[in-house]
């Protein structure tokens, strides 16, 4: 991804520093404007319901099953049709590092799908288990790849060492498509079970078949457990954060649409 893509990639998430800045950035300007002042009101306004509303538990849940597409979680080892292979895919970690020492953390997203695929593995008996992911912690020295950390809630999930398999390289959808059909050399005819969450399970199946690879959607939960004391008409730190995925995943799935991404290999103007 150049660098364009990755500062869109940060700069149009709503829940980031950057697009907080641009978004009051505009209102300032409006708000100075001598020809454009007269909309800062209703701009400030519209700013203020979009947030309260992302921020919302009941809101930002409602976004996710409007964009989800319905993509099930497997409930019986027949629903797997016969796949012996379990590919989560993450969604970031970081790094915290003090001198020598340094811990590795997966972000909830990522816990929330590697769960997912401990799970499965337990139903389905003793599958591999590919777990991937590269380096996301851009900010410290030295960071690792966010497959490591998968793989130590897996082991702590009871999924065997020997079961585990580490695609540590990339660092987009499209990336860990290439890699995990890399990874399955000559069995990429088989289906594999596509873990990730269900708004992200519509690009990356997309993508995978584009690799000539055969996922069968295996969505994990948008959202663990929750207290039942816990307001759901609150805003919270979770519901900006899962409407956050919801708004970037529309903006990707264009953007991959848009390069030729979702075609397969052979097809014309197909891009790798």
């Amino acid at each position: 991804m150049d660098a364009v893509a990755a500062f869109l990639k940060l700069a149009l998430r709503p829940a980031s520093i950057s697009f907080v800045i641009i978004a009051l950035a505009i209102g300032v300007v409006l708000s100075w404007s001598r020809r454009l002042w007269r909309l800062a009101p209703f701009y400030w306004l519209l700013l203020f319901v979009v947030y309260a509303g992302m921020a919302t538990p009941i809101v930002a849940e409602w976004l996710v099953e409007q964009t989800s597409d319905g993509f099930p979680r497997l409930q019986r080892a027949a629903d797997a049709q016969g796949a012996h292979t379990i590919v989560v895919l993450g969604s970031g970690a970081r790094t915290f590092r003090d001198g020598p020492q340094m811990i590795d953390v997966a972000t909830p997203p990522t816990i929330v799908r590697t769960m997912e695929g401990a799970r499965l593995y337990h139903l389905l008996g003793t599958p591999t288990v590919i777990v991937s992911g590269g380096v996301t912690d851009r900010e410290t020295p030295d960071a690792r790849p966010e497959s490591e950390s998968m793989r130590a809630v897996m082991l702590r999930l009871g999924v065997p060492a020997e079961r585990i398999v580490l695609e540590s390289l990339s660092t987009t959808t499209k990336g860990e498509a290439d890699a995990v059909r890399g990874i399955l050399g000559t069995r990429r005819t088989e289906p594999i079970l596509l873990v990730t969450s269900p708004m992200h399970m519509r690009r990356s199946l997309a993508v995978f078949e584009a690799a000539g690879l055969k996922p069968l959607p295996a969505a994990a939960r948008p959202w663990l457990d929750r207290s039942p004391s816990v307001c759901r008409w609150c805003p919270s730190r979770s519901a900006i954060d899962l409407s956050d995925d919801v708004v970037y995943e529309q903006v990707a799935y264009l953007y991959y649409w848009a390069h030729g991404w979702f075609k397969k290999e052979g097809q014309e103007g197909g891009g790798r």
